[in-house]
């Protein structure tokens, strides 16, 4: 666990030893702020921090190819601060990264709760694959917005499909406040 300064000269000319993975050198001027540098040649900034249960975390700040020394050092105490006043950062990442995309959520959760109690289940499988997952399948569930919802229906008007009661042959749960 060497200390040394991080500078900009420092992480360029870092190596790993021979014979070890990784080595992780500390900030003498900030605690908690490191570099890890990997056998491979890979640099990364990491800040380490005591979350509200004493609980030691590390938060990765990003690579030293892409952001430079000042830059995440500046990163590491807007985090440090994060972890002291407000929520957990690690716990907010964690949080997001929980949110299934639109294809994880119709694969796991829609259709096989629709396929216990609707007979029509097949439209919507075939309309979602066709039309709706391969334009917004990859987005996560908070990443879909109306503006996007809205230029899908326009560019399916646009190719020739249309609101149901104008004409249309579409599959009724276009119109979800439909009742019979």
């Amino acid at each position: 666990m060497p200390h040394c300064t991080l500078t900009r000269l420092f992480v360029l000319h870092a190596a790993c030893p021979p014979g070890r993975r990784k080595i992780e050198y500390y900030d003498v001027k900030w605690a908690g702020f490191l570099l890890e540098v990997r056998a491979s040649g890979g640099k990364t900034f990491y800040q380490r921090y005591t979350d509200e249960r004493g609980r030691e975390r590390q938060y990765r700040l990003g690579p030293a190819h892409v952001i430079s020394v000042t830059q995440a050092r500046q990163k590491a105490k807007k985090i440090l601060a994060e972890a002291l006043l407000g929520p957990d950062p690690t716990q907010q990442r964690r949080a997001l990264r929980s949110v299934p995309t639109l294809h994880a959520f119709v694969a796991q959760r829609y259709l096989p709760y629709v396929q216990t109690y609707k007979s029509s289940w097949k439209t919507d499988e075939t309309v979602l694959r066709i039309h709706i997952l391969p334009k917004l399948g990859s987005l996560a569930l908070d990443e879909i917005k109306s503006e996007a919802i809205s230029n899908l229906v326009n560019s399916m008007r646009a190719d020739g499909y249309t609101a149901p009661g104008r004409g249309s042959t579409a599959p009724r749960f276009w119109n979800a406040r439909r009742t019979c």
